[in-house]
């Protein structure tokens, strides 16, 4: 799994850039192939009208095979934000996984027991 993290008007700390990656790293388990691959953007985005405190938004972008999944949360501090996106990240992760697993563990339908069913008959 290759995991990116890029910035834009915002300095992150090298312990953020640390933690970042740790926590994406820790849903490694739910990738099944390695060319996976995770992008996490930090992008300063300016304040509406009179509003001087600038937000931070945090997108997440991942490419698993065929499926793309993207998320995204603004905060006005950067770990928050990813700590946002992060959470809605893993349980999207999670439940493409579960329906994954059940997909490849249920029966395969109506014609397949019927068939098993002329076999044992013979």
């Amino acid at each position: 799994m290759k995991i990116s993290i890029r910035t834009k008007g915002i300095d992150l700390s090298a312990k953020d850039r640390t933690q970042v990656e740790k926590r994406i790293s820790r849903l490694k388990k739910y990738f099944d192939d390695e060319a996976a691959t995770v992008d996490v953007y930090f992008i300063q985005e300016s304040g509406e009208g009179g509003n001087k405190k600038a937000d931070i938004g945090v997108h997440l972008n991942a490419v698993m095979g065929k499926e793309k999944f993207f998320i995204e949360e603004v905060d006005d501090q950067p770990m928050r934000a990813f700590a946002f996106a992060y959470h809605r990240f893993k349980r999207i992760i999670e439940r493409y996984h579960r329906r994954k697993v059940d997909e490849a563990t249920k029966p395969a339908g109506k014609l397949d027991s019927l068939f098993r069913m002329v076999r044992r008959s013979r």
